[in-house]
């Protein structure tokens, strides 16, 4: 059987997944949604399934975010990519007090 041919968005969200193994990783609660495609290849890449964060926000603890819902927060960006809706996401940790 043949599988698809690598896409951009695809190999960002493996590389995303293996850059973050080991740390937590959640979605942010806010802005757009990060397409299940994605949200598989990072998944599979750590070995665990993502989750929605609860609110306030946790220390130590990484956040795949839509850029557009960071505005006006303070946070540290470790790695940003884009989705096949042409979508910037960013994985980020949160200043927290």
């Amino acid at each position: 059987m043949q599988t698809s041919p690598e896409v951009p968005y695809r190999t960002e969200a493996i590389r995303v997944g293996r850059e973050t193994k080991g740390r937590p990783l959640v979605l942010y609660p806010a802005g757009e949604l990060l397409d299940n495609v994605e949200a598989f290849y990072i998944a599979r890449e750590r070995g665990q399934t993502l989750t929605f964060a609860p609110l306030p926000l946790r220390p130590h603890t990484l956040y795949v975010a839509d850029e557009r819902s960071l505005a006006g927060l303070h946070y540290r960006t470790l790695d940003r990519f884009v989705i096949d809706r042409n979508i910037a996401f960013r994985v980020v940790e949160f200043d927290l007090p």
